[in-house]
């Protein structure tokens, strides 16, 4: 699902990633750890092809990061998403309508589209902001919204950077049963996150550590990369 050789990103003259290398199969629960600046939102957006990878190789769901053309991201896209940390959401759209924009574009049936997003609505206790325009939301419920519109696709690949951050314990416990009834069902799962609880969620999940933009390696079944 990932394979990633010797990829290094600087901005500028600062060094983000430094010679990272990994391999996530299908189906692994992956999280991302490591203290501020570590890294890892520049790890997501590189994967999600948002910023391109010009040193090292790597492939994202079947494709060459390295030879990805702009106007074949949205192709990766169909297979990758991501729950961004400032939300992406448009303010002025109702709570469903930026949820179902997801399936809208892959052309699903609308009572299909309806059924998927009452579900995962439910799920993140907004089926009552259903009809509500996303400005008049909190900063937690926009944030649920961005996630549900991440998941409501059944995405091969869901990246997720920080998601529990702005909610209390209960809907965070919450949004991790959402992740994991997705990651059962063979949904890989790369999950960035500060919150010691949250990774007692998945026990047997794959842990990466990133310091200062370099791999610190703990339960993972491939020798460190030197």
């Amino acid at each position: 699902m990932i394979s990633l050789r010797h990829v290094s990103y600087s901005f500028g003259t600062q060094w983000a990633l430094k010679n990272i290398s990994l391999e996530v199969r299908k189906g692994d629960f992956l999280f991302l750890v490591g203290p501020s600046g570590a890294g890892k939102t520049t790890l997501l957006r590189l994967l999600h092809g948002a910023i391109p990878l010009k040193r090292g190789q790597g492939s994202v769901a079947g494709f060459d990061l390295h030879a990805l053309k702009a106007r074949r991201i949205h192709l990766l896209r169909r297979e990758v998403s991501v729950v961004f940390q400032d939300f992406k959401i448009l303010p002025e759209r109702t709570v469903f309508a930026n949820v179902a924009l997801a399936l809208e574009v892959r052309n699903m049936p609308r009572t299909h589209t309806e059924r998927r997003v009452r579900a995962v609505l439910r799920g993140l206790d907004l089926e009552n902001k259903m009809h509500v325009p996303c400005a008049q939301l909190s900063g937690g419920e926009q944030q649920r919204v961005a996630i549900a519109r991440a998941v409501v696709v059944g995405p091969q690949l869901l990246l997720a950077d920080e998601p529990t951050g702005n909610l209390d314990r209960e809907l965070a416990m919450r949004l991790m049963s959402i992740f994991l009834q997705f990651h059962a069902h063979g949904t890989t799962i790369v999950l960035a996150t500060h919150n010691q609880e949250i990774l007692a969620c998945v026990p047997d999940a794959k842990i990466l550590h990133l310091e200062d933009g370099a791999v610190n390696w703990t339960n993972w079944d491939m020798d460190a990369p030197t």
